[in-house]
């Protein structure tokens, strides 16, 4: 009874997800021009979500390539945003 209920809630959240997420051409340039994150905390948890939701969509043989591509762009930004937690190294000159 409760399977059937959380099989259809989770078919229902996917056609969702699928309808609303953007599946820009190349995926380095959206990242690039979307590396600043304005709140992390938040970023961070809806990246977690979407694994933990796409983990669900595997489960239950769901249509996953948009939420993979989704994860992809997450982790490109994921990529940037290292490339900047170091500076690089100033030169100084005497």
């Amino acid at each position: 009874m409760y399977s059937l209920a959380l099989f259809s809630l989770l078919l229902l959240l996917n056609n969702e997800i699928n309808a609303s997420i953007e599946s820009p051409a190349t995926y380095p340039q959206s990242a690039l021009s979307h590396c600043s994150i304005d709140n992390y905390s938040s970023w961070l948890e809806q990246k977690e979500s979407l694994t933990f939701f796409l983990q669900f969509a595997r489960f239950l043989a769901l249509d996953t390539k948009r939420i993979e591509r989704e994860i992809s762009i997450y982790d490109l930004q994921d990529r940037c945003l290292k490339q900047f937690e170091t500076p690089p190294p100033t030169i100084v000159k005497e």
